[in-house]
């Protein structure tokens, strides 16, 4: 079969895997414009410049960049090119995405976030294992352990859902591997002021648990509410966080101040009358709010891994949930990295690992008793049930029913 002519038109992240994968496809890459990079050079091609379609002898053109509505007039406007000899945006993921996917049976859809990509990354020993970030046009890793497979499974995160069904790759699909499952887990909540269904416009679980196999949330009351699958997200024990950190702060705070950022300074202030070191980072605070002649760090984002590096050498976690919602990471990060926890959710005692003098639930900061922070070491005698190997042993024993 002669092999088609395509020009690639932007030659960033998506650019570049499309590059990259171009020799299995029955393609043949005939040129690459983009108007930064003109005059550089990728797998031994030249950019050139947009205008030199005008000189080229192609098939198609692939579009490559999301925000594509002034290339695509430019190249029909300007240059003449017809519609039909347009490839742009989904039909790019259709054919990399179904080729790439075939051969592994878990398949993680999942954006930027780098909390995501740390509860993950071990599952690199799990076999035929694949993470793809391809909102962001990323493949996270890959692993080794693949096989010719006809059932896959399908893990999704909400907002890379919204995005592939409004683009129609999540039926198509669903289309394209008939025997495959589909697994969405939430990892906020769905009711309530701050909830899916007041920030996602169109937002129903009703719709989720019918596109879905199976609906995960950490949330108890919603699970029952919802009829959703109750679950603690999977977390890594991981080797490479060492226990034997120099402990150099008390009490940890790491988000955003939302409706919380009172009492946020309230404990801090009794904390620190306490003398307990306090490492705080609030982000979303006005000047004006902030509290003078303190050491909180204000309105600085930390990475995910610097996170944990201030987890591994505190004493205590603290967490304040949001009207309605319920713990989850900081809990995670608590049992398995041995830390003391404070946190107002009064569900929290229905939880396997719960011990109160491990975990202190409060209202206010008067019913914290601050004096068993710096009390002798925390051992929840974690047995590694949240570890990632058992999710995945889960999902293979839930779809064998």
């Amino acid at each position: 079969m002669k092999k088609q002519r395509i020009v690639i038109y932007g030659i960033g992240n998506r650019g570049q895997l499309f590059l990259k994968f171009s020799d299995k496809r029955n393609i043949e890459i005939v040129g690459i414009v983009d108007l930064n990079k003109a005059g550089t050079i990728f797998q031994g091609i030249e950019v050139s410049s947009p205008s030199e379609l005008l000189n080229m002898h192609y098939d198609k053109v692939v579009v490559t960049p999301y925000h594509n509505e002034d290339i695509l007039r430019y190249l029909m406007e300007t240059c003449g090119i017809k519609k039909e000899k347009i490839v742009v945006g989904i039909e790019i993921e259709k054919e990399f995405i179904l080729n790439r996917i075939s051969e592994y049976k878990y398949v993680l859809f999942i954006d930027e976030e780098d909390y995501l990509e740390y509860l993950y990354h071990e599952l690199g020993e799990a076999e035929s294992f694949v993470m793809l970030d391809l909102l962001n046009d990323k493949e996270k890793w890959e692993f080794t352990g693949k096989t010719d497979l006809t059932e896959h499974i399908f893990i999704f995160g909400i907002y890379d859902y919204i995005t592939y069904n409004n683009n129609g790759f999540f039926q198509y699909l669903k289309q394209g591997f008939p025997n495959s499952k589909t697994v969405m887990i939430l990892y906020d909540i769905c009711d309530g002021a701050n909830g899916f269904e007041t920030i996602i416009p169109g937002f129903s679980v009703e719709r989720l648990k019918s596109e879905f196999d199976l609906v995960i949330t950490y949330h108890s009351q919603e699970a029952k509410k919802h009829n959703l699958m109750y679950m603690m997200y999977p977390y890594p024990q991981s080797k490479q966080m060492s226990q034997d950190k120099n402990i150099v702060s008390d009490i940890l705070f790491v988000g955003q101040a939302k409706d919380r950022l009172s009492l946020l300074h309230e404990i801090y202030i009794r904390a620190t009358e306490m003398e307990l070191k306090c490492h705080f980072f609030i982000v979303g605070v006005n000047k004006e709010e902030q509290l003078v002649e303190s050491d909180i760090i204000y309105n600085t984002r930390i990475s995910y891994q610097e996170y944990l590096k201030e987890v591994l050498s505190t004493r205590c976690i603290l967490e304040i949930c949001q009207q309605g919602d319920e713990t989850s990471f900081r809990y995670l990060e608590a049992v398995i990295f041995n830390k003391r926890l404070l946190l107002n959710d009064k569900n929290a005692i229905h939880l396997e690992y719960y011990k109160p003098d491990n975990i202190q639930i409060f209202d206010g900061v008067d019913d914290i008793d601050f004096s068993l922070i710096k009390e002798d070491k925390v051992d929840y005698n974690y047995q590694g049930d949240y570890e990632p190997r058992k999710f995945i042993d889960f999902l293979d024993a839930y779809f064998m029913k």
